[in-house]
């Protein structure tokens, strides 16, 4: 960041910044001030437009030309302006309050005197006259050592004079000079004296002028101050302001001291506070994720204020440390968990980068948006991703979160930007299962559990075996031990070459070892393919009991009723690929499953059945599946004309760009008995050139002994110890269930079977059930199998 740029004030920057108490500090205690002194002195107007006067000039230079145009200048002296000017208004205050007493209370008096011959005149008469009073001011007169009796005139230029009555009642007759006779018995008098109140009268000194019989006395000292009420109290007031001046000042300098070392004192505990926390930054934010971004967003709310080298070192500990933990400690919150810290986590950052775009920013505002689910939540969630790989946990949980519109929008809109992200967001955006070998979850869904007869579970349950080794002898679908089919757990040993080429034919011994290839082909294809032509090809199966169900005098349609079985488990897995489809394709794909299973509450029965099995929950489902129901209903299911054929053969969910049918003679699922025959497979075989031409293919799975495909002798044997160490968790091998061991039963069976994996099973399941019938649980042969059976068998 440059110079400039810190330099220069935030646009996002609050008015007052922080500092709105210091501000509008003065104006309240001001007005404080003012009631007080109108509550005890009473209203008075020059007082309030001085202060008005004075806080209009304080905000103006707060507000808009000390803050706004050099905001440096209030940061670093804003500790000095806003006590000034309360000092400033308690001074104005106190003064006018002294000058208002002193012009309020009783008029000070000055006493003169003045001789003539032996006579002594003394006078007492105020210093000041106010003419908008509204009582006449006093002066008195008195003689000392009087012998003779006096005629005493006073004047002064500017006043009248009357003689006080003696009551109230009685008329006051004013004079500009007023004669008076003293005696023996009038040694005293008192005299009313006020302006004569012209209309132009200002403020002046008046000499009071006394003579005694026409001669005048020495009273050239004799002044009266004459000015109004209000000239009185600015004058009251300029000298008490300047009589206390020096007290304000020492009062100011000791606040402005005491205040700054008080500044200084925060300044030295926050700074101690910032770098405790920056050195704390790594173990806090690991320990404590969202305590630590709260600490963090209280510690910088006077960020403005810091020390520029400290801001640098807080920035850049910040961003680190977010950087390197941000991931760990979202990954275990909840999403509203996580909005509170990630609104913590901006509040921050937009603070310390004073509004730039720099890290971590635009990945905190991506996580904002993948949040709130916006419009831009997808591509900030697939973009955050690809930018940050160590963020898939928190990916995950907000992908798991979106919305299925939301989800569909991800899929369609960002499939070729994003497909590595997409790919790894699969699950959570209900999308097709990818790692997992084709058909994988349509070979499970027919899977059960074994289930053998007592005397054999017996025998099973003396050598701690979970259950038969040979439990599979009718299908290799059939038996599952964890959830996994036997012949995933032991392989049966094929092996098939990877081959480019479109339409392959396989033929085995018999019916097990051709559904035991398919499924070996199928988890082949995990290894022998690269992800991404996995993903770009959609696997269909075609078997005895799709032609059982689906019998047609038009045979490529049987390829169809195949394609219409795999989309229903398209949408099962992935629910929300059916609001990708879009015009032609999704009335083709309406008309498609409704030509094949007529109605639309069979095809939503059996899409439902599907996704329960592959684990979508069923409250989850229901309103989906309505919707396929409403899509359904609105199509026409029709037989299709043979020109409909070639178009809906090319149909695909994205992104799959060819399609390979796998024909197998064995059903996967082991009650349907009926097998594809040689003829049929040939039938198949007759549609290579049309189905090349949509860019489809075909692997067959059959019976024959033109190309057989075999397993080694050395292979079947451990995959009959492989069996047999995996139904009893590792303990056993094959040959010690024998009461012969120095002979080698697994390498007789082996034989026996003559390179064929099915052979081997049906041949061990036959002797397992042979032994338990032959011999009783009480019998002492019970216990171990006899080599000569082995040998016997056939």
């Amino acid at each position: 960041m440059t110079k400039e740029n810190n330099d220069k004030p935030s646009e996002k920057q609050p008015l007052f910044a922080g500092y709105g108490w210091q501000i509008f500090t003065a104006p309240l205690l001001a007005a404080v001030l003012l009631s007080v002194f109108f509550w005890i002195f009473g209203y008075d107007a020059d007082l309030l437009r001085t202060n008005v006067l004075v806080l209009a000039i304080w905000l103006l230079l707060a507000l808009f030309v000390v803050f706004r145009r050099a905001g440096e200048l209030w940061r670093n002296y804003r500790w000095i302006i806003a006590p000034a000017v309360l000092i400033l208004l308690f001074l104005f205050d106190t003064s006018w309050a002294q000058s208002t007493l002193a012009t309020s209370s009783l008029k000070k008096s000055v006493f003169q005197a003045a001789s003539l011959d032996s006579l002594q005149f003394h006078a007492e008469y105020p210093s000041q006259i106010l003419y908008d009073d509204a009582e006449p001011s006093e002066i008195r007169l008195w003689v000392i050592d009087m012998s003779n009796c006096t005629n005493i005139a006073i004047s002064g230029e500017g006043l009248l004079f009357a003689a006080k009555p003696s009551s109230d009642d009685s008329s006051i007759e004013w004079s500009n000079k007023l004669s008076l006779k003293f005696d023996k018995e009038t040694r005293a008098t008192t005299l009313l004296v006020q302006p004569s109140k012209p209309v132009e009268l200002k403020s002046q000194l008046i000499q009071l002028k006394l003579d005694s019989n026409g001669k005048n006395l020495e009273t050239s000292d004799w002044l009266v101050s004459v000015e109004s009420k209000r000239d009185s109290q600015v004058r009251g007031w300029k000298k008490n302001f300047l009589a206390t001046s020096g007290t304000i000042v020492s009062l100011i300098t000791a606040i402005f001291v005491g205040i700054k070392q008080l500044e200084e004192e925060k300044k030295r505990q926050k700074t101690k506070q910032i770098e405790q926390a920056i050195d704390a930054f790594a173990a806090d934010i690991v320990s404590d994720f969202t305590g630590v971004l709260k600490k963090h967003l209280d510690l910088t709310t006077d960020w403005s204020e810091w020390d520029r080298a400290l801001q640098d070192q807080f920035r850049k500990s910040y961003s680190s440390s977010l950087e390197k933990n941000l991931w760990t400690g979202l990954s275990s919150k909840t999403t509203t968990e996580m909005t509170e810290d990630i609104i913590h986590c901006l509040q921050v950052c937009t603070k310390i980068f004073e509004g730039k775009k720099e890290k971590p920013i635009p990945t905190l505002e991506k996580l904002q948006s993948s949040l709130q689910q916006d419009e831009q939540a997808s591509a900030s969630l697939l973009s955050m991703l690809k930018e940050h790989p160590d963020s898939i946990e928190v990916a995950r949980q907000l992908a798991a979160a979106f919305s299925p519109e939301l989800k569909l929008k991800t899929f369609g809109s960002y499939m070729r930007e994003f497909l590595d992200q997409i790919r790894a967001l699969r699950v959570e955006l209900d999308f097709p299962d990818t790692d997992s070998f084709p058909l994988e979850k349509q070979f499970a869904f027919y899977a059960k559990a074994d289930s053998s007869e007592e005397r054999l579970d017996t025998w099973l349950k003396i050598h701690d075996l979970d259950c038969s080794p040979f439990a599979d002898a009718e299908s290799p679908f059939y038996s599952v031990i964890n959830g996994k089919p036997l012949v995933d757990l032991a392989p049966s040993g094929f092996m098939f070459p990877t081959s480019d080429r479109q339409n392959l034919t396989f033929e085995f011994k018999n019916s097990w070892d051709a559904g035991a290839a398919l499924f070996a082909y199928c988890k082949a294809l995990q290894g022998a393919l690269r992800i991404k032509e996995k993903e770009e090809t959609l696997f269909v199966i075609i078997t005895p009991n799709l032609i059982q169900n689906y019998e047609t005098d038009h045979f490529r349609k049987l390829y169809l009723h195949a394609l219409a079985e795999e989309w229903k488990w398209s949408f099962a897995e992935a629910p929300a690929l059916s609001y990708s489809l879009k015009g032609e394709q999704s009335d083709l794909i309406g008309r498609l499953l409704r030509w094949h299973d007529l109605s639309p509450s069979i095809i939503t029965y059996k899409i439902g059945q599907f996704a329960r099995h592959v684990g979508k929950e069923e409250e989850n489902q229901a309103a989906l599946l309505s919707k396929f129901t409403e899509w359904l209903t609105n199509k026409n299911g029709a037989d299709l004309r043979t020109e409909e054929i070639n178009a809906l053969i090319e149909l695909r969910p994205s992104p799959k760009q060819r399609t390979l049918f796998l024909i197998s003679t064995i059903d996967l699922n082991p009650h349907v008995e009926k097998q594809i025959s040689s003829q049929m497979h040939e039938r198949f075989s007759e549609q290579a050139d049309w189905l090349r031409s949509h860019n489809c293919g075909f692997v067959r799975f059959s019976v024959g002994t033109k190309n057989q495909q075999i397993v080694s002798d050395a292979d079947l044997a451990n995959q009959c110890n492989g069996r047999v160490q995996m139904c009893s968790k590792n303990k056993l091998v094959f040959n010690q269930l024998f009461d012969a061991p120095g002979e080698e039963p697994d390498a007789i069976l082996a034989q026996k079977a003559n390179g064929s994996p099915g052979k081997m099973v049906r041949l061990g399941q036959k002797l397992l059930l042979k032994h338990v019938e032959k011999y009783s649980p009480d019998d002492d042969e019970f216990e171990l199998l006899n080599i000569e059976d082995l040998i016997a068998l056939k």
